[in-house]
């Protein structure tokens, strides 16, 4: 049988890899299967720590071609909502008083709050990966502030952040390498900023390398290839199957079986 470390390990390569070529993030693709071996809450911290090391690394790949500009505009709004995003996940516990049943013939489905409100983001995004019209977005200047706040306040519950901070960027008239720096900027600031606030979270396990590790040295090599071959190709049928994913694994989060 696969041990958790192997699984973690293929995907966040892959995860980190891709999301040179395609956009797709690395948290995004991580989360369900951290989600797999772990309660939901360690499974958002272990993702918002590799997240945040793995974009350290891209960093320091790609850290001339930032528009600091327009990552500090961005953070402004983005970074307090972070701060609220995390507090409020770390305020929800998985006591008996947030769950509740939903029987269904002889079938009975056992809902926590956090793994119900992640189920559903994670099924909104697969969706969003599916809808081309949600890929071309435009959006008029006056919602860039209320978007930026929303997405931080999304990354700091769950970090799906990169989905509307994608939107605000493409409409900013970056080049490929310029687009990708700056949003590996605000990421890296959204996850300074709430993984203290998992990690004064009393109820979250001790943090595990066992898990850390051989997620983040994986994804340093898939982030290091990606940059080697950094052409920002589109592959629409990757696009489907992460979406298909996505909305697969939010429903095992959902139903509390993931």
């Amino acid at each position: 049988m696969v041990s958790a470390e192997i699984v973690i390990g293929i995907v966040a390569f892959f995860a980190s890899l891709l999301t040179f070529f395609c956009g797709f993030g690395l948290g995004t693709l991580l989360l369900p299967v951290f989600a797999m071996f772990y309660d939901v809450k360690s499974a958002v911290l272990l993702t918002a720590s590799v997240h945040l090391f793995n974009n350290l690394f891209k960093f320091s790949l790609i850290f001339k071609h930032v528009d600091w500009r327009k990552a500090l505009s961005f953070s402004v709004f983005a970074l307090p909502a972070s701060f609220i995003g995390a507090w409020l996940l770390s305020g929800i516990t998985l006591a008996d008083e947030f769950s509740f049943q939903c029987h269904w013939g002889s079938y009975v489905f056992t809902f926590s709050l956090v793994s119900f409100g992640l189920g559903l983001l994670m099924v909104f995004f697969g969706i969003w990966e599916l809808i081309p019209r949600f890929q071309s977005l435009r959006i008029s200047e006056k919602w860039f502030a209320p978007i930026a706040f929303l997405s931080g306040l999304i990354g700091g519950f769950s970090g799906h952040q990169g989905a509307l901070r994608t939107v605000v960027l493409s409409q900013a008239k970056l080049d490929k390498q310029a687009f990708i720096a700056t949003g590996i900027v605000i990421a890296c600031l959204v996850d300074l900023t709430r993984i203290p606030i998992y990690l004064s979270e009393t109820s979250i396990h001790e943090f595990a390398f066992q898990a850390f590790l051989p997620a983040v040295l994986p994804a340093f090599g898939g982030a290091w290839l990606g940059n080697r071959f950094l052409k920002k190709m589109e592959f629409k049928w990757l696009k489907w199957l992460i979406g298909v994913y996505l909305i697969a694994m939010g429903v095992l989060v959902l139903l509390n079986v993931a």
